[in-house]
C-alpha cells in the first residue's frame, strides 16, 4: 500500500482527545458508507504534535500496484507512481473534509503540508547476515551487536479498508542488531512483518555503541556509510532513505 500523510494546523487538541479511538474508526466506517464521503481506510489516525494545534495524520491508502492489460505496474513505474501522488492528495482532501465536519476539534482545522512524497510501505527486501523476524519484534528481542531500537508495532496494511496491528509488550523495544545492516544490498535485511516497524525513528541503542564498532572493524571498509565513526544510520527498507544520529566518537 502507498500513503500520503498530510498536517492540519488550527486543532482544538483538548476536543479531539475526547473521542477516543474506538469512536474515531467507528464514525470514519460510518462517513464511508454513508457515500458522502470516499474514505477507502476505516481505521486512520491522527497525532498530536510538538507544535500547538498542529495535528499529523495517516489516512489514506493507495493501491501500490495493478495488473492492466497483461502488463504489471508498480510505484518503480514514473507513470504509475505519479497518478499515486495524485491519488493520495486527492484522498487527504477527502479525509480533511469529513475531519472538518464529523470529527470534534477539527472545525476550523486548515492543511499546512502534504507529505514531501508518497509513502512507499514495502519494497525489495534483501537478505544479510541476520534476518529479523516476527518472532524478534513481538518477543522484543535484544541482541549483542544490536546499535538501535524500535517500538512501533506490526502494521499489516492490504486490500481493503481495514488495518491490523500487533503490538510489543508494554514498555519494551525490539533491538536492530548489526548484521542486519551488513548486507549485499542497500537495505536493512528482516522478514515482511519485522520490516513494518521500521519506517518509524528507531533510536540509538546507548552503550552498545562500543561493541558494534569494534564489530564493524572486522568488516570490509566500504560499508562503513552504515556505521562509520561517530555516526548511526538506519535504512529504511521499504524507501532506501536513511535515517541518521550523531553520537559520541567512539574510542
Amino acid at each position: 500500500m502507498l500513503t500520503t500523510t498530510f498536517k492540519v494546523a488550527n486543532a482544538d487538541v483538548a476536543s479531539r482527545k475526547k473521542l477516543s479511538k474506538q469512536e474515531f474508526h467507528a464514525r470514519m466506517a460510518e462517513a464511508a458508507q454513508s457515500g458522502r464521503y470516499d474514505l477507502p481506510r476505516h481505521e486512520g489516525s491522527d497525532h498530536v504534535t510538538p507544535i500547538p494545534g498542529v495535528m499529523a495524520t495517516n489516512m489514506t491508502r493507495v493501491q501500490s500496484c495493478e495488473t492492466r492489460d497483461g502488463s504489471f505496474r508498480n510505484a518503480c513505474d514514473p507513470e504509475y507512481l505519479t497518478n499515486a501522488e495524485i491519488e493520495g492528495r486527492r484522498q487527504a482532501l477527502e479525509y480533511l473534509r469529513f475531519l472538518k465536519e464529523k470529527i470534534p476539534g477539527y472545525a476550523h482545522a486548515e492543511l499546512v503540508s502534504f507529505g514531501m512524497q508518497i509513502g512507499v510501505r514495502e519494497s525489495r527486501r534483501v537478505q544479510g547476515d541476520y534476518r529479523r523476524t516476527r518472532e524478534d519484534v513481538l518477543t522484543a528481542r535484544q541482541f549483542d551487536d544490536q546499535i538501535g531500537l524500535c517500538g512501533a508495532p506490526i502494521e499489516e496494511h492490504h486490500a481493503g479498508s481495514d488495518t491490523k496491528w500487533v503490538y510489543l509488550p508494554d514498555g519494551s523495544c525490539v533491538g536492530i542488531p548489526y548484521r542486519a545492516l551488513f548486507h549485499r544490498g542497500s537495505t536493512m535485511c528482516s522478514s515482511q512483518a519485522a520490516a513494518s516497524p521500521l519506517p518509524m525513528m528507531p533510536m540509538p541503542a546507548s552503550g552498545r555503541w562500543r561493541s558494534a564498532w569494534r564489530w564493524d572493524r572486522r568488516r570490509e571498509p566500504q560499508q562503513h556509510y552504515v556505521l562509520r565513526k561517530g555516526v548511526h544510520r538506519v535504512i529504511c527498507p521499504r524507501t532506501n532513505c536513511g535515517r541518521g544520529f550523531e553520537t559520541m566518537e567512539p574510542s
